[in-house]
Protein backbone atom coordinates (compact mmCIF):
# COMPACT_ATOMS: atom_id res chain seq x y z
CA UNK A 1 0.00 0.00 0.00
CA UNK A 2 2.44 2.05 1.09
CA UNK A 3 4.53 1.72 -2.03
CA UNK A 4 1.31 1.96 -4.40
CA UNK A 5 0.90 5.50 -2.65
CA UNK A 6 4.39 6.50 -3.37
CA UNK A 7 4.57 6.06 -7.10
CA UNK A 8 0.99 8.00 -7.05
CA UNK A 9 3.10 10.69 -5.17
CA UNK A 10 5.72 10.77 -7.69
CA UNK A 11 3.46 10.38 -11.00
CA UNK A 12 2.05 13.74 -9.75
CA UNK A 13 5.36 15.24 -9.16
CA UNK A 14 6.38 13.90 -12.91
CA UNK A 15 3.24 15.65 -14.01
CA UNK A 16 4.33 18.90 -12.27
CA UNK A 17 7.70 19.19 -13.70
CA UNK A 18 6.29 18.36 -16.86
CA UNK A 19 3.39 20.82 -17.10
CA UNK A 20 5.78 23.37 -15.75
CA UNK A 21 8.39 22.67 -18.40
CA UNK A 22 5.79 22.49 -21.32
CA UNK A 23 3.96 25.70 -20.60
CA UNK A 24 6.62 28.71 -20.14
CA UNK A 25 3.55 30.87 -19.13
CA UNK A 26 3.46 31.08 -15.43
CA UNK A 27 -0.62 31.69 -15.65
CA UNK A 28 -1.61 28.79 -17.80
CA UNK A 29 0.81 26.50 -15.79
CA UNK A 30 -0.50 27.63 -12.49
CA UNK A 31 -4.11 26.52 -13.99
CA UNK A 32 -3.38 23.49 -14.78
CA UNK A 33 -1.19 22.41 -11.85
CA UNK A 34 -4.09 23.61 -9.73
CA UNK A 35 -6.36 21.75 -11.50
CA UNK A 36 -3.96 18.80 -11.12
CA UNK A 37 -3.84 19.09 -7.68
CA UNK A 38 -7.83 19.63 -7.28
CA UNK A 39 -8.51 16.83 -9.00
CA UNK A 40 -6.00 14.00 -7.06
CA UNK A 41 -5.91 15.29 -3.69
CA UNK A 42 -9.85 16.62 -2.90
CA UNK A 43 -9.89 13.47 -0.71
CA UNK A 44 -9.21 14.04 3.26
CA UNK A 45 -6.87 10.92 2.99
CA UNK A 46 -4.57 12.44 0.66
CA UNK A 47 -4.48 15.91 2.12
CA UNK A 48 -1.20 14.81 3.49
CA UNK A 49 0.00 13.79 -0.06
CA UNK A 50 0.95 17.29 -0.70
CA UNK A 51 3.78 17.99 1.56
CA UNK A 52 5.55 14.80 0.30
CA UNK A 53 4.96 16.40 -3.29
CA UNK A 54 6.63 19.16 -1.91
CA UNK A 55 9.36 17.07 -0.59
CA UNK A 56 10.24 15.27 -3.68
CA UNK A 57 10.09 18.80 -5.78
CA UNK A 58 12.43 20.18 -3.38
CA UNK A 59 14.54 17.25 -4.45
CA UNK A 60 14.60 18.77 -7.73
CA UNK A 61 17.91 20.35 -9.48
CA UNK A 62 15.13 23.57 -9.68
CA UNK A 63 13.28 24.04 -6.24
CA UNK A 64 10.84 26.83 -7.42
CA UNK A 65 8.64 23.50 -8.90
CA UNK A 66 7.84 23.61 -5.25
CA UNK A 67 7.07 26.96 -4.68
CA UNK A 68 4.66 26.63 -7.63
CA UNK A 69 2.46 24.19 -6.71
CA UNK A 70 1.97 26.49 -3.69
CA UNK A 71 1.60 29.23 -5.75
CA UNK A 72 -0.56 27.52 -8.05
CA UNK A 73 -3.61 26.87 -5.51
CA UNK A 74 -3.39 30.69 -4.23
CA UNK A 75 -3.39 32.22 -7.33
CA UNK A 76 -6.61 30.50 -8.68
CA UNK A 77 -8.52 30.01 -5.69
CA UNK A 78 -10.43 33.34 -6.00
CA UNK A 79 -13.56 32.67 -7.66
CA UNK A 80 -13.29 28.80 -7.35
CA UNK A 81 -14.34 27.23 -4.28
CA UNK A 82 -12.47 23.80 -4.92
CA UNK A 83 -9.32 25.27 -4.54
CA UNK A 84 -10.26 27.89 -2.08
CA UNK A 85 -11.03 24.61 0.31
CA UNK A 86 -8.60 22.53 -0.90
CA UNK A 87 -5.66 25.01 -0.15
CA UNK A 88 -7.20 25.50 3.33
CA UNK A 89 -7.26 22.29 4.28
CA UNK A 90 -3.84 21.57 2.89
CA UNK A 91 -2.76 24.07 5.14
CA UNK A 92 -4.77 22.92 8.02
CA UNK A 93 -3.54 19.63 8.14
CA UNK A 94 -0.09 20.70 7.78
CA UNK A 95 -0.41 22.36 11.31
CA UNK A 96 -2.11 19.63 12.87
CA UNK A 97 0.71 16.96 11.81
CA UNK A 98 3.18 19.70 12.96
CA UNK A 99 2.08 19.67 16.49
CA UNK A 100 1.45 15.61 16.43
CA UNK A 101 5.77 15.83 15.56
CA UNK A 102 4.91 12.78 13.44
CA UNK A 103 8.71 13.25 11.01
CA UNK A 104 11.92 13.22 12.08
CA UNK A 105 13.55 17.14 11.95
CA UNK A 106 15.56 18.09 9.18
CA UNK A 107 19.06 18.67 9.27
CA UNK A 108 20.26 22.17 7.49
CA UNK A 109 23.65 20.99 5.87
CA UNK A 110 25.25 24.21 6.36
CA UNK A 111 24.62 25.18 9.36
CA UNK A 112 24.14 21.69 10.88
CA UNK A 113 21.11 23.33 12.93
CA UNK A 114 17.80 20.97 13.09
CA UNK A 115 14.52 22.31 12.11
CA UNK A 116 10.95 20.61 11.96
CA UNK A 117 10.60 19.50 8.64
CA UNK A 118 7.41 20.88 7.80
CA UNK A 119 9.06 24.39 8.53
CA UNK A 120 11.78 23.33 6.30
CA UNK A 121 9.60 22.28 3.23
CA UNK A 122 7.03 25.60 3.48
CA UNK A 123 10.54 27.80 4.16
CA UNK A 124 12.27 26.39 1.48
CA UNK A 125 9.40 26.74 -0.77
CA UNK A 126 9.10 29.88 -0.12
CA UNK A 127 12.64 30.78 -1.10
CA UNK A 128 13.04 29.22 -4.20
CA UNK A 129 9.66 30.93 -5.38
CA UNK A 130 11.45 34.29 -4.53
CA UNK A 131 14.27 32.89 -6.24
CA UNK A 132 12.24 32.33 -9.53
CA UNK A 133 9.93 35.21 -9.28
CA UNK A 134 9.95 38.05 -6.54
CA UNK A 135 6.74 39.16 -7.38
CA UNK A 136 5.00 35.86 -6.25
CA UNK A 137 5.38 37.93 -2.79
CA UNK A 138 1.59 39.07 -2.34
CA UNK A 139 0.96 34.54 -3.19
CA UNK A 140 3.37 33.74 -0.33
CA UNK A 141 2.13 36.46 2.09
CA UNK A 142 -1.67 34.68 1.56
CA UNK A 143 -0.27 31.34 2.51
CA UNK A 144 1.81 32.96 5.42
CA UNK A 145 -0.77 35.16 6.90
CA UNK A 146 -3.68 32.28 6.91
CA UNK A 147 -0.58 30.17 8.32
CA UNK A 148 -0.54 33.05 11.29
CA UNK A 149 -4.29 33.33 11.65
CA UNK A 150 -5.09 29.64 11.85
CA UNK A 151 -2.21 28.96 14.76
CA UNK A 152 -3.66 32.27 16.79
CA UNK A 153 -7.27 31.18 16.58
CA UNK A 154 -6.86 27.53 17.75
CA UNK A 155 -4.88 29.26 20.68
CA UNK A 156 -7.29 31.29 21.32
CA UNK A 157 -10.02 28.52 21.36
CA UNK A 158 -7.42 26.28 23.27
CA UNK A 159 -7.47 29.02 26.03
CA UNK A 160 -11.13 29.36 26.13
CA UNK A 161 -11.36 25.67 26.60
CA UNK A 162 -9.03 25.67 29.06
CA UNK A 163 -10.79 28.35 30.95
CA UNK A 164 -14.43 27.23 30.39
CA UNK A 165 -13.50 23.48 31.78
CA UNK A 166 -12.33 22.01 34.29
CA UNK A 167 -9.91 18.89 33.47
CA UNK A 168 -8.51 15.78 35.46
CA UNK A 169 -4.70 16.32 35.40
CA UNK A 170 -5.04 13.44 33.13
CA UNK A 171 -7.83 14.93 30.83
CA UNK A 172 -5.97 18.01 30.37
CA UNK A 173 -5.91 19.39 26.81
CA UNK A 174 -2.48 18.83 25.09
CA UNK A 175 -0.69 22.54 25.39
CA UNK A 176 0.39 24.36 22.03
CA UNK A 177 4.17 24.97 22.80
CA UNK A 178 5.64 25.95 19.21
CA UNK A 179 3.78 27.99 15.67
CA UNK A 180 4.49 26.94 12.65
CA UNK A 181 4.61 30.19 11.10
CA UNK A 182 7.63 30.68 13.81
CA UNK A 183 9.18 27.84 12.84
CA UNK A 184 9.21 28.91 8.63
CA UNK A 185 10.59 32.44 9.64
CA UNK A 186 13.08 30.80 12.16
CA UNK A 187 14.32 28.93 9.09
CA UNK A 188 13.85 31.58 6.59
CA UNK A 189 16.09 33.85 8.89
CA UNK A 190 18.88 31.44 9.41
CA UNK A 191 18.75 30.53 5.72
CA UNK A 192 19.48 34.37 5.14
CA UNK A 193 22.83 34.61 7.04
CA UNK A 194 25.47 34.98 4.94
CA UNK A 195 29.09 35.48 6.37
CA UNK A 196 30.79 38.52 3.85
CA UNK A 197 34.86 37.24 3.00
CA UNK A 198 35.58 40.55 1.95
CA UNK A 199 33.79 43.93 2.30
CA UNK A 200 32.98 44.03 -1.86
CA UNK A 201 31.72 40.46 -1.90
CA UNK A 202 28.29 40.02 -3.11
CA UNK A 203 25.20 38.53 -0.86
CA UNK A 204 24.02 35.58 -2.54
CA UNK A 205 21.18 35.81 -0.33
CA UNK A 206 20.00 38.88 -0.12
CA UNK A 207 16.82 37.89 -1.45
CA UNK A 208 16.40 35.67 1.21
CA UNK A 209 16.87 38.39 3.65
CA UNK A 210 13.97 40.67 2.16
CA UNK A 211 12.12 37.73 2.27
CA UNK A 212 12.28 37.07 5.91
CA UNK A 213 11.76 41.09 6.69
CA UNK A 214 8.56 40.58 4.76
CA UNK A 215 7.44 37.33 6.61
CA UNK A 216 8.06 39.26 9.57
CA UNK A 217 6.15 42.35 8.94
CA UNK A 218 3.22 40.37 7.76
CA UNK A 219 3.35 37.83 10.89
CA UNK A 220 3.51 41.30 13.14
CA UNK A 221 1.13 42.99 11.38
CA UNK A 222 -1.71 39.37 11.83
CA UNK A 223 -0.96 39.15 15.59
CA UNK A 224 -1.57 42.55 16.25
CA UNK A 225 -5.09 42.93 13.95
CA UNK A 226 -5.65 39.46 16.08
CA UNK A 227 -5.23 40.90 19.82
CA UNK A 228 -7.00 44.32 18.74
CA UNK A 229 -9.86 41.66 17.30
CA UNK A 230 -9.77 40.02 20.71
CA UNK A 231 -9.89 42.84 22.43
CA UNK A 232 -12.55 44.19 20.60
CA UNK A 233 -14.93 40.98 21.01
CA UNK A 234 -14.14 41.02 24.77
CA UNK A 235 -15.10 44.66 25.27
CA UNK A 236 -18.22 43.93 23.00
CA UNK A 237 -19.01 40.96 25.56
CA UNK A 238 -18.53 42.27 28.77
CA UNK A 239 -20.61 45.30 27.27
CA UNK A 240 -23.05 42.85 26.27
CA UNK A 241 -23.39 41.22 29.47
CA UNK A 242 -23.69 44.54 31.22
CA UNK A 243 -26.22 45.53 29.34
CA UNK A 244 -28.37 42.21 30.04
CA UNK A 245 -27.38 43.19 34.22
CA UNK A 246 -28.80 46.64 33.51
CA UNK A 247 -32.68 46.98 34.89
CA UNK A 248 -35.56 47.76 32.16
CA UNK A 249 -36.79 50.44 31.76
CA UNK A 250 -40.39 49.04 32.80
CA UNK A 251 -38.34 48.81 36.72
CA UNK A 252 -37.49 52.12 36.60
CA UNK A 253 -40.58 53.60 36.21
CA UNK A 254 -41.81 51.29 39.05
CA UNK A 255 -39.23 52.39 41.42
CA UNK A 256 -40.07 56.28 41.20
CA UNK A 257 -42.87 56.42 43.95
CA UNK A 258 -40.56 53.77 45.97
CA UNK A 259 -37.76 56.16 46.46
CA UNK A 260 -39.89 59.38 46.66
CA UNK A 261 -41.50 57.48 49.72
CA UNK A 262 -37.85 56.14 51.01
CA UNK A 263 -36.64 59.75 50.89
CA UNK A 264 -39.20 61.08 52.42
CA UNK A 265 -38.57 58.26 55.41
CA UNK A 266 -34.99 59.25 55.33
CA UNK A 267 -35.58 62.49 56.35
CA UNK A 268 -38.62 61.66 59.14
CA UNK A 269 -35.46 59.56 60.44
CA UNK A 270 -32.57 62.14 59.96
CA UNK A 271 -34.54 64.46 62.18
CA UNK A 272 -35.91 61.50 64.20
CA UNK A 273 -33.26 62.21 67.37
CA UNK A 274 -33.97 66.11 67.19
CA UNK A 275 -37.48 66.06 67.39
CA UNK A 276 -37.45 63.26 70.27
CA UNK A 277 -34.94 65.94 72.63
CA UNK A 278 -37.22 68.47 71.95
CA UNK A 279 -39.98 66.30 73.09
CA UNK A 280 -38.15 64.94 75.94
CA UNK A 281 -36.55 68.32 76.87
CA UNK A 282 -39.98 69.76 77.64
CA UNK A 283 -41.03 66.47 79.55
CA UNK A 284 -38.16 66.48 81.80
CA UNK A 285 -38.29 69.89 82.35
CA UNK A 286 -42.15 70.03 83.57
CA UNK A 287 -41.37 67.62 85.27
CA UNK A 288 -38.37 69.48 87.07
CA UNK A 289 -40.70 72.00 87.61
CA UNK A 290 -43.29 69.80 89.03
CA UNK A 291 -40.97 67.90 91.92
CA UNK A 292 -39.28 71.25 92.89
CA UNK A 293 -42.95 72.72 93.56
CA UNK A 294 -44.49 70.34 95.51
CA UNK A 295 -40.85 69.59 97.31
CA UNK A 296 -40.73 73.41 98.07
CA UNK A 297 -44.73 73.84 99.27
CA UNK A 298 -44.04 70.66 102.03
CA UNK A 299 -40.40 71.75 102.90
CA UNK A 300 -42.30 75.52 103.36
CA UNK A 301 -44.86 73.89 105.31
CA UNK A 302 -42.32 71.52 107.38
CA UNK A 303 -40.49 74.66 108.68
CA UNK A 304 -43.69 76.21 110.02
CA UNK A 305 -42.85 79.29 107.08
CA UNK A 306 -46.27 78.48 105.57
CA UNK A 307 -49.68 77.61 107.23
CA UNK A 308 -50.54 74.19 106.99
CA UNK A 309 -53.74 74.19 104.75
CA UNK A 310 -56.33 72.06 102.62
CA UNK A 311 -55.58 74.23 99.28
CA UNK A 312 -51.41 74.02 99.94
CA UNK A 313 -51.59 70.19 100.19
CA UNK A 314 -54.24 70.01 97.30
CA UNK A 315 -51.33 72.22 95.33
CA UNK A 316 -48.51 69.94 96.97
CA UNK A 317 -49.98 66.61 95.49
CA UNK A 318 -50.47 67.62 92.30
CA UNK A 319 -47.46 69.39 91.55
CA UNK A 320 -46.15 65.53 92.82
CA UNK A 321 -49.04 63.88 90.60
CA UNK A 322 -47.93 66.28 87.75
CA UNK A 323 -43.87 64.97 88.10
CA UNK A 324 -45.12 60.93 88.38
CA UNK A 325 -48.04 60.34 86.48
CA UNK A 326 -48.43 63.19 83.73
CA UNK A 327 -45.18 63.82 82.97
CA UNK A 328 -44.37 60.08 82.27
CA UNK A 329 -43.11 59.10 79.14
CA UNK A 330 -46.14 56.94 78.61
CA UNK A 331 -48.06 59.94 78.94
CA UNK A 332 -45.79 61.73 76.62
CA UNK A 333 -45.90 58.77 73.99
CA UNK A 334 -48.18 60.63 71.82
CA UNK A 335 -45.66 63.79 71.20
CA UNK A 336 -42.81 61.76 70.12
CA UNK A 337 -41.71 61.48 66.87
CA UNK A 338 -42.72 57.99 65.34
CA UNK A 339 -39.53 55.99 64.74
CA UNK A 340 -39.65 55.06 60.93
CA UNK A 341 -35.93 52.79 60.60
CA UNK A 342 -37.72 49.79 60.03
CA UNK A 343 -39.98 51.31 57.51
CA UNK A 344 -37.06 52.99 55.51
CA UNK A 345 -34.86 49.79 56.08
CA UNK A 346 -37.84 47.76 54.05
CA UNK A 347 -39.01 50.60 51.58
CA UNK A 348 -35.12 50.50 50.56
CA UNK A 349 -35.16 46.85 49.48
CA UNK A 350 -36.59 47.82 46.44
CA UNK A 351 -34.46 50.47 45.70
CA UNK A 352 -31.01 48.77 46.62
CA UNK A 353 -32.05 46.16 44.32
CA UNK A 354 -32.91 48.21 41.54
CA UNK A 355 -29.85 50.50 41.72
CA UNK A 356 -27.44 47.53 41.88
CA UNK A 357 -28.44 47.10 38.27
CA UNK A 358 -28.51 50.47 37.04
CA UNK A 359 -26.28 51.92 35.14
CA UNK A 360 -24.23 55.33 35.50
CA UNK A 361 -26.91 56.58 32.55
CA UNK A 362 -29.68 54.88 33.83
CA UNK A 363 -29.66 56.77 37.04
CA UNK A 364 -28.21 60.11 35.66
CA UNK A 365 -31.73 60.01 33.91
CA UNK A 366 -33.60 58.75 36.81
CA UNK A 367 -32.34 61.35 39.06
CA UNK A 368 -33.27 63.99 36.71
CA UNK A 369 -37.08 62.74 37.27
CA UNK A 370 -37.12 62.77 40.82
CA UNK A 371 -35.52 66.13 40.93
CA UNK A 372 -38.45 67.36 39.04
CA UNK A 373 -40.86 65.77 41.12
CA UNK A 374 -42.37 69.04 43.17
CA UNK A 375 -42.84 66.04 45.98
CA UNK A 376 -39.38 66.08 46.45
CA UNK A 377 -38.69 70.03 47.03
CA UNK A 378 -38.50 69.56 50.88
CA UNK A 379 -36.34 66.54 50.69
CA UNK A 380 -33.61 67.68 47.53
CA UNK A 381 -31.18 68.92 50.45
CA UNK A 382 -31.17 64.68 51.61
CA UNK A 383 -31.25 63.61 48.01
CA UNK A 384 -27.19 63.24 47.90
CA UNK A 385 -26.96 61.71 51.72
CA UNK A 386 -29.52 59.85 51.10
CA UNK A 387 -28.18 57.98 47.24
CA UNK A 388 -25.21 57.46 49.47
CA UNK A 389 -26.10 55.70 52.19
CA UNK A 390 -28.66 53.39 49.52
CA UNK A 391 -24.87 52.72 47.77
CA UNK A 392 -23.34 51.63 51.66
CA UNK A 393 -25.94 49.72 52.57
CA UNK A 394 -26.15 47.54 49.54
CA UNK A 395 -25.51 43.90 50.01
CA UNK A 396 -23.09 42.21 47.28
CA UNK A 397 -21.90 45.76 46.08
CA UNK A 398 -19.00 43.80 44.26
CA UNK A 399 -22.44 42.41 42.03
CA UNK A 400 -23.61 45.87 40.91
CA UNK A 401 -22.91 47.42 37.82
CA UNK A 402 -21.23 51.39 38.82
CA UNK A 403 -18.23 51.13 39.98
CA UNK A 404 -17.32 52.95 42.98
CA UNK A 405 -15.51 55.57 41.14
CA UNK A 406 -18.96 56.13 39.21
CA UNK A 407 -21.00 56.27 42.05
CA UNK A 408 -19.26 59.41 43.79
CA UNK A 409 -19.22 61.17 40.35
CA UNK A 410 -23.09 60.68 40.31
CA UNK A 411 -23.37 62.23 43.92
CA UNK A 412 -20.98 64.92 43.10
CA UNK A 413 -23.21 65.59 40.26
CA UNK A 414 -26.35 65.31 41.86
CA UNK A 415 -24.84 67.84 44.82
CA UNK A 416 -24.41 70.19 42.03
CA UNK A 417 -27.64 70.00 40.20
CA UNK A 418 -29.42 70.42 43.46
CA UNK A 419 -27.04 73.97 43.95
CA UNK A 420 -27.91 74.63 41.11
CA UNK A 421 -31.79 74.32 41.11
CA UNK A 422 -31.72 76.29 44.58
CA UNK A 423 -30.07 78.95 42.96
CA UNK A 424 -32.54 79.44 39.81
CA UNK A 425 -35.36 79.02 42.68
CA UNK A 426 -34.27 81.63 44.70
CA UNK A 427 -33.26 84.32 41.55
CA UNK A 428 -36.49 83.66 40.34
Amino acid sequence: MKGKVQSNILELVSKIVFIKERQLDVTEATEEIAKLLVDNLQHPDRYAWFMKIMQELLKKEDGYYAGIAWVALVWNRSGNKNYQDLFEQFLIHTIKSFQRETFPPHIDPETGKSFPLYAYLIGESFIETMRYDKDLYSQLADIYSFMVKEELQREENYNIQKNQRKFLPSQQPRKVFRKLYDEVFSYISERSVFRLETLNQHNPKKFIGELANQLQSTRRYYIQKMVNDFTINKRKALEKAEKAREASAEELVATMNPFHQSLQLFHEARFYKIKYMKVEKIRISTQIVSVFSGGALIALTFWELLPLSLPLLLIAGTSLCISSFLCSKKVFQRFYPRDVREDLEESMELCTSLFRKTSSQQIDAFLKKQLKNPKNTPFLAMMPDFLKYLFDIMPSAKDRVMSSQEVGDTILQLQTSISRQAYQRISA
